[in-house]
């Protein structure tokens, strides 16, 4: 296990400022991806899973400020702390994931708890300050992002995922479990990397 640890450190101090990104991000905010950039909308239907990990509540005006973006340091947090060695009944230590969960929205703010997390094989044992969450069985889109920075590939494909219409993504938002998952083998290198993020999708609104 300490050799994924030490190997995934590398990619921490990147994971700043991604996930949820509307269109009140700052106009200056440059991007190394080029409008080209595409990806292909998919469903596919996943059946639930548990992670343990450690969490944080920010939200999307929160995340815009390097004085109240709390994402950077979670995953700072979760790799420097070495929290994978805490977590019990892991399944595989070469898959990350980013998990969002518990949506509120208040105006135009998104409030949303994210979780820097493993996959387990039971929620039984849940260390102390650590949060164990089920992901759901539902339909999700299926978004694969370029090759490139980390936090570049994330924030350009979570920026194109909240500007997508209910007619873009083939069905409604569900806005229960949404997760990014990180191979160990997409990441290794945090200047060519790639991930996969997972949308959920209600299900009397998808077409699979």
């Amino acid at each position: 296990m300490r050799a994924n640890i030490e190997y995934n450190s590398l990619i921490g101090p990147v994971f700043h400022r991604v996930g949820i990104v509307t269109d009140a991000g700052p106009k200056s905010r440059k991007f190394c991806l080029p409008e080209s950039f595409a990806y292909m909308i998919k469903h596919k239907t996943k059946q639930g899973f548990d992670v343990i990990g450690l969490s944080v509540r920010t939200s999307n005006h929160d995340e815009m400020s390097p004085k109240t973006a709390r994402i950077e340091k979670l995953w700072d947090k979760f790799f420097g702390d070495t929290i994978i060695a805490q977590i019990p009944n892991i399944l595989d230590t070469e898959r990350l994931y980013g998990v969002y969960s518990d949506y509120r929205f208040t105006g135009d703010t998104i409030h949303y708890t994210i979780t820097a997390a493993v996959r387990v094989s039971t929620l039984d044992t849940i260390p102390k300050g650590l949060s164990g969450i089920h992901i759901p069985s539902q339909t999700y889109a299926v978004f694969d992002t370029a090759t490139g920075r980390v936090e570049d590939i994330l924030l350009e494909t979570w920026r194109r995922i909240w500007k997508s219409s209910t007619d873009d993504l083939n069905g409604e938002r569900a806005y229960l479990v949404d997760y990014e998952q990180f191979d160990g083998k997409d990441i290794a290198d945090p200047l060519m990397s790639r991930a996969r993020i997972m949308v959920g999708i209600r299900k009397d609104n998808s077409a699979e």
